[in-house]
């Protein structure tokens, strides 16, 4: 997990990325933020590894990357569901 603060675009700056991207994935707001599942070089979901990227505010961005093992069954959902827990225990909710 880490706090992607060096863009002023925030989630904005990956979807003016996303044609270019190799994984582009609009998902459904995590505990109210936006989401998105984000990999600029490659879609490495079959390799048991995801990225969620969550906007916390318009500068903003949560990146909630998963690296599980090919067997892995759910990669992104693992990172939608460790992404919800981290905002809940940001917002003093845990």
């Amino acid at each position: 997990m880490s706090f992607l603060t060096g863009n002023k675009r925030g989630l904005s700056n990956l979807y003016l990325k996303r044609k270019e991207a190799a994984l582009f994935q609009e998902i459904p707001p995590i505990n109210g933020y936006p989401a998105v599942i984000f990999d600029e070089y490659a879609d490495q979901r079959s390799r048991g590894a995801c990225s969620v990227a969550v906007g916390m505010s318009d500068t903003l961005i949560l990146a909630v990357p998963v690296q599980g093992t090919p067997q892995t069954k759910d990669p992104c959902g693992i990172a939608q569901q460790a992404a919800g827990l981290i905002i809940e225990n940001i917002k003093g909710g845990v």
